[in-house]
């Protein structure tokens, strides 16, 4: 199996080759081509009208140059270019044959598996809608405990009749005068008495 891959190899640079050859052998022949025009005694004055090599020649301008250097004032004609037949040399003619791809049978093909995009599950994290309880505080009034004033039962001893028999006067010893003796007493002095 490696022979005929490196064999098929071989064959495509041979043909990369082949056509960088070609290329080569076509830009020659197009310089050759341009030299061959540049060197044929054609030159610009025919038909542009600026002076050729030796040549006089008539333009859109209306004058023309000679060789030996005067300038002659002709009538002014219109400008026409009319195509010609440029002789080119041609060297040799060389029959390239161009390589066409061939069909190669190749023994023992290895398929390649080639792997192809399915479905995968992938977990998408969502959202999740959470409730919001707005909290309103409610006002209620604090009960302030207070005493009232209620009758209940109280047991009264009741008055019962006392029967006075006699009424005996008690009598009360008043305060009198007590006479009582004061004595003074009186120190000795210097003076005498």
């Amino acid at each position: 199996m490696w022979r005929f891959v490196s064999a098929a190899m071989g064959i495509g640079n041979h043909r990369i080759r082949l056509q960088h050859w070609i290329v080569f052998q076509l830009l020659i022949c197009s310089i050759q081509l341009i030299c061959a025009s540049e060197h044929s005694g054609e030159g610009y004055g025919d038909g542009y009208g600026y002076g050729g090599s030796g040549g006089g020649g008539s333009g859109s301008l209306g004058s023309g140059g000679g060789g030996d250097g005067h300038f002659h004032h002709h009538t002014p004609t219109t400008y026409s270019e009319i195509s010609k037949h440029v002789p080119v040399h041609v060297i040799e003619k060389v029959p390239l044959p161009i390589p066409h791809p061939v069909a190669v049978q190749v023994p023992n093909v290895i398929r390649l598996q080639i792997p192809e995009p399915y479905a995968v599950h992938v977990p998408v994290q969502q959202e999740i809608h959470v409730p919001v309880y707005k909290i309103v505080p409610e006002i209620t009034e604090k009960k302030i405990p207070y005493t009232v004033e209620k009758p209940y039962p109280v047991e009264v001893e009741k008055p019962y009749p006392v029967e006075v028999i006699k009424q005996i006067k008690i009598p009360v010893p008043k305060p009198y005068p007590v006479p009582f003796t004061i004595y003074k007493h009186v120190l000795q002095k210097e003076h005498g008495w």
